[in-house]
C-alpha cells in the first residue's frame, strides 16, 4: 500500500524533472557538460517509463531508443542534440495523438474516458475535432523549438523550450476549457 504514494510522488518528480529539462540544460550546459546531461536525460526517461509503463516490452524500447540516443549524443555534437529533446518530445506526442485519428477513440477522449466522464456522440466528434487541434498544437511547437534550437542562443531556447511552449499549451488547454464551458451554458439555455 505504501509503494503507490511513494512510486506516485516518485513519476511526478520526475514528470517535473522533464518539464524543467530546458532550465536545467540552460544552467548546467557549462558546468557539467553535454554528456552528463545527456546521461542524466536517459536516467530520467527510463525511470520515468519503468514508473509510467510497467510492460517489459515499451521500457526495452525506451531504453533501446535512449542508448541510441547516447550513441548518438557521443558521436555528434552533443548541445545541439540535447537541445533537440523539446522538439522531439512534441513530436512524439503529435505522433500519439495523430494515431489515435487514425486507430479510435481519439486521444482526448481516451482521456476523458480514464477520467470517468461519460461521452455522448456529439463528444466524440468534439474529442476528435480537439484531438486534431492538439496535433497542429504539437507540430506548430516542434517546428518552432526546431527553429530556436538552430538559429537561437541558449537563452532563447531555454525561455522557448522552458516558459513559452508551456504557457502556450497551457493557453491552449484553458481557453478550450472557457470554450466548453461557455458552450454548454448555451445549450442549456437555449432549450436543455
Amino acid at each position: 500500500m505504501s509503494r503507490l504514494p511513494a512510486g506516485a510522488a516518485g513519476g511526478g518528480l520526475l514528470l517535473v524533472a522533464l518539464l524543467a529539462y530546458p532550465v536545467l540544460v540552460y544552467f548546467l550546459l557549462d558546468p557539467i557538460g553535454a554528456g552528463w546531461l545527456g546521461v542524466a536525460l536517459i536516467g530520467l526517461l527510463v525511470l520515468r517509463a519503468g514508473l509510467a509503463a510497467p510492460r517489459a516490452a515499451r521500457f526495452a524500447a525506451l531504453a533501446a531508443a535512449g542508448a541510441a540516443y547516447l550513441a548518438l549524443l557521443a558521436a555528434a555534437d552533443r548541445e545541439l542534440i540535447l537541445k533537440l529533446y523539446p522538439a522531439l518530445a512534441s513530436l512524439a506526442m503529435l505522433a500519439a495523438f495523430a494515431w489515435t485519428l487514425l486507430r479510435p477513440p481519439s486521444m482526448v477522449e481516451r482521456l476523458a474516458r480514464r477520467f470517468g466522464m461519460d461521452v455522448s456522440p456529439q463528444g466524440i466528434t468534439y474529442m476528435r475535432a480537439l484531438t486534431r487541434l492538439w496535433c497542429v498544437f504539437f507540430a506548430l511547437n516542434a517546428a518552432v523549438s526546431v527553429a530556436v534550437t538552430l538559429g537561437g542562443s541558449l537563452r532563447a531556447w531555454a525561455f522557448y523550450n522552458g516558459f513559452l511552449s508551456y504557457l502556450l499549451s497551457g493557453a491552449l488547454f484553458a481557453g478550450e476549457y472557457l470554450y466548453r464551458q461557455s458552450y454548454r451554458r448555451r445549450v442549456h439555455q437555449g432549450g436543455a
